[in-house]
């Protein structure tokens, strides 16, 4: 189901696109009028009023819910336990984003939002393992994996490009991949065991989705990439271990706690 979703949403949101393009970006109202006449176009309007208000209550009704739930998970009470005080909230915020231009205020505030982006990065890193120990493993499978795979892929690529310059896929480009198939997964038994499955993504990528005059460019930037998160990986665990982290994270909701002001 989740598949038969995510296809037809694909179709739907493709179609409606192309067709507003071919008409001057006319909304969906619009060219139903167009193509099936005014009463479908009306019926049209009534149904995007609907929808959109469901939309909006979903969009409205769904955050505050789980903002209210992140508050009382972390000791918080009174007004930020109020499901309708972030309600209104939400809704001011719409109103704003509808009367004025909300992008030049987001603009403004852009360097805010690049720290908070360079801290879920960090943080995404962070949970790569729990422990030193268990980021190395992880670090290793995604670097050697990454490594092994980029540079397979180049080889096999090259060997395919010999025969079908302009590129394209072909039965014989599957066979490659068979074969590149069963030499990484004898590279990863000798160096590193885990990295199968992360170079395998990395030989499919650049065998069947990266053009021909980049794939050299692709492979050695995910490689350098790659290193590069891991040895960040491997300082974040190493400098902010998971005890300091979580004796912080204590440390931080106690002060929101009722009881922090008793």
């Amino acid at each position: 189901m989740l598949s038969e979703n995510c296809l037809l949403s694909g179709v739907h949101d493709y179609f409606s696109g192309m067709m507003s393009e071919r008409n001057d970006g006319a909304s969906i109202a619009e060219i139903t009028g167009k193509y099936l006449g005014p009463v479908m176009q009306n019926v049209m309007r009534v149904f995007s009023v609907v929808l959109l208000i469901m939309v909006g209550t979903v969009f409205a009704v769904g955050p505050a819910g789980l903002i209210v739930e992140l508050c009382s998970q972390s000791g918080a009470s009174g007004v930020l336990t109020s499901l309708l005080f972030w309600l209104i909230i939400i809704l001011v915020y719409y109103f704003i984003a509808t009367f004025i231009s909300i992008d030049a205020v987001i603009g403004k505030i852009y360097p805010i939002f690049g720290i908070c982006l360079i801290i879920m990065a960090i943080g995404v890193i962070f949970g790569m393992g729990v422990d030193m120990r268990d980021s190395i493993q992880n670090g290793g499978n995604r670097l050697f994996g990454t490594l092994i795979g980029g540079l397979l892929s180049i080889g096999v690529f090259w060997v395919y490009l010999l025969f079908y310059p302009q590129g394209g896929h072909t039965v014989f480009l599957a066979v490659l991949l068979g074969a590149a198939t069963v030499i990484l997964i004898l590279l990863c038994q000798y160096f590193w065991p885990g990295g199968v499955q992360p170079g395998g993504v990395v030989l499919c990528i650049v065998l069947f989705s990266t053009p021909v005059e980049t794939y050299v460019s692709y492979s050695l930037n995910r490689i350098f990439d790659t290193a590069v998160g891991v040895i960040v990986a491997l300082m974040v665990n190493y400098f902010l271990p998971r005890e300091r982290v979580v004796a912080f994270w204590e440390g931080v909701k106690g002060l929101f706690h009722p009881n922090a002001y008793s």
